[in-house]
């Protein structure tokens, strides 16, 4: 798809972006957007993909490889395949000093520029090194065109070595909700972003631009994120307060080329999702919900093995997943809060699923791989598939 096609489609219907680097739900949007005819946006964070391998143990250009390879086997056109990435910047690297998690940051979006990241969230919100909060607004876009410029910098280097190379656009936002879902419950719940504090942000980006002289600059941003009193924990769903965001949409009239996108609308009713719509939210972005349901899906499994199966040929999913999240509690541990008891719940039943953290652990991966084998294989996939699907097709029937 074209930049201009691809801005229209933004501007006029709205897409889905689905940020996941769970291959099950890959394959399955792509199969589901292949049958409707459609494009795919899949997006993928500085955390699962970044030079250093993320937790997926791949760099940009190995997962763009990845990606178009998949598309051919359910028969999408590569060209029907929008690529972007999610938080680009220092957000993996939060604990270095400023100077050094910069530094890292810049070699992360040369990679997604190199590798044909079409659509960038640039995320410079959170604090580094000592930085004890996040940072004012000033140090958030100073530090946010830093890693624009680098950006612009490698694409003008890709479009001198090939003619119909198209730039990438941008997504802005000083205001980010918590990334994969909120870790105590509604009263943390981000509120709806002021329309003055968008007013300001809006304005301070393009002084900015203004100032180093490159006042264009302002044009590739074609969004921004904002809270929209949308998320999900592990007691419970907060639902999108209908009519929250008019006020948002009418500050960007004044604003022709941007529209509103909005993080972690996992977990949404389809009713919540077309009032997001008709208040003007153009971007919604899904990831967390399609992991969950791939690993509702292997849990199910698992009753039916232990149903019609014998105790020693059982795969041990659950419990090897379990395993590894003791062994290694960095990704869980300061979302998962209880006595032991509920702990363990959580980690195998929350929505705020960290065990995709896991996921691709040889150890989990090959319990995996013997459960789906213990049920008949491929013949199994599309029970795994379907719940997938479900979710996919909730936020592509908004858009129809």
């Amino acid at each position: 798809m074209g930049r201009d096609q691809f801005l229209n489609c933004v501007k006029n219907n709205g897409i889905v972006s689905f940020c996941t680097a769970d291959l099950y739900a890959i394959h399955t949007v792509l199969q589901e957007i292949e049958q409707r005819n459609g494009y795919a946006v899949i997006e993928v964070t500085s955390n699962q993909v970044n030079p250093e391998g993320g937790y997926t143990g791949m760099n940009a250009m190995d997962f763009r490889n990845l990606l178009a390879s998949m598309a051919r086997h359910v028969g999408l056109e590569e060209n029907k395949l929008i690529l972007g990435g999610d938080h680009l910047g220092p957000l993996p690297w939060a604990n270095l000093p400023p100077t050094q998690a910069m530094e890292k940051a810049e070699i992360l979006i040369r990679e997604s520029v190199r590798a044909g990241f079409q659509k960038l969230h640039i995320d410079t919100t959170m604090p580094l090194g000592d930085e004890i909060s996040p940072p004012d607004e000033e140090v958030i876009t100073d530090r946010w065109i830093r890693l624009y410029q680098i950006a612009e910098e490698e694409a003008s280097l890709m479009a001198e070595q090939d003619p119909d190379y198209e730039k990438p656009v941008y997504v802005i936002g000083n205001e980010v909700p918590v990334a994969g879902g909120n870790p105590v419950g509604r009263e943390e719940i981000p509120q709806i972003t002021n329309p003055e504090s968008l007013k300001k942000t809006l304005c301070l980006y393009r002084e900015k631009f203004c100032k180093i002289g490159i006042p264009d600059a302002f044009e590739n941003i074609i969004a921004i994120v904002g809270d929209f009193g949308i998320g999900y924990s592990n007691r419970e769903i907060c639902e999108y307060p209908r009519g929250k965001a008019r006020k948002l949409t009418e500050v960007l009239q004044a604003y022709p080329h941007l529209v509103l996108e909005a993080h972690s609308t996992d977990f949404q009713s389809p009713e919540s999702l077309q009032a997001m719509k008709k208040d003007g939210i153009r971007i919604f972005k899904v990831g967390p919900e399609l992991s969950y349901a791939h690993r509702e899906a292997l849990l199910a499994l698992t009753r039916a093995e232990r149903k019609f199966l014998p105790r020693e040929c059982w795969a041990n999913f659950p419990e090897m997943l379990e395993q590894a999240m003791e062994n290694n509690p960095t990704y869980w541990e300061n979302w998962y809060h209880g006595t032991e008891a509920e702990q363990r719940n959580m980690r195998m039943h929350s929505r705020l699923n960290r065990d995709r953290y896991y996921m691709n652990l040889p150890e989990v991966k090959s319990a995996e791989e013997k459960l789906l084998n213990n049920l008949g294989g491929e013949e199994v996939l599309p029970f795994v598939f379907n719940g997938i699907g479900e979710v996919a097709e909730k936020y592509l029937e908004v858009l129809e």
